[in-house]
């Protein structure tokens, strides 16, 4: 026979973290994680332990955001911006809405589609606290949003995957709308609190040890 105080008191496994985060069971986890909420730690490092289990993808992947107009400035070229919360992208192409569509170069993004979640077939998540530096800010033709080159800390060879990144976006089909686009993990614009400013890291990259700025 289970103990319930024991069960509301052991931290969740790892997989069904993930899985139950993915389908919207922790809807504001991200929120919370970059305001620096200590009591959702447990879920956070449960879900960080199990997408270390999932595979790598490498290469583009894309997201759009709706990023207020006094934020678009602060993606300059060379800028390193920390996020405390997950990052969702997806690698089949870009959805539709918004003011900044984000082309990512992924190092360490893991596939989430052996979760069989839905809408995991297309999305590849970076754990909470990655690190991401901006190559570009593209401005579009009719000067409405931007295209965000951004590639994971660590590559070499910035100015071939800068190139890479803009072919990419601008060949990417547009992606059939999914309604887990609308997670907070897909539109929240990477690196910049509600103030408006850039996050920093507490402690380094992780999900708890992150600040508010």
């Amino acid at each position: 026979m289970t103990n319930p105080e024991s069960d509301r008191t052991s931290p969740p496994a790892p997989l069904d973290s993930l899985a139950a985060y993915l389908c919207g069971a922790h809807p504001d986890l991200d929120s919370a994680l970059r305001s620096g909420r200590a009591d959702v730690r447990p879920v956070a490092g449960a879900a960080l332990h199990a997408l270390r289990l999932l595979p790598v993808h490498t290469g583009p992947v894309f997201r759009m955001a709706d990023v207020p107009l006094g934020a678009l400035d602060l993606y300059q070229p060379g800028t390193t911006l920390f996020e405390p919360g997950f990052v969702a992208a997806r690698h089949d192409g870009a959805p539709r809405e918004g003011n900044a569509l984000c082309a990512i170069w992924s190092v360490s993004g893991r596939r989430t589609a052996l979760l069989g979640t839905p809408g995991a077939a297309h999305e590849v998540l970076f754990p909470a606290g990655s690190h991401f530096v901006v190559l570009a800010a593209d401005l579009w033709a009719d000067g409405s949003g931007r295209t965000l080159l951004l590639t994971e800390t660590g590559p070499d060879d910035l100015a071939d995957i800068e190139e890479r990144l803009r072919h990419a976006a601008a060949h990417a089909p547009m992606a059939t709308e999914d309604p887990y686009d609308r997670a907070e993990r897909h539109w929240l614009p990477i690196g910049v609190n509600r103030r408006l400013r850039l996050f920093r890291a507490a402690n380094g990259p992780s999900a708890t040890g992150t600040q508010a700025s």
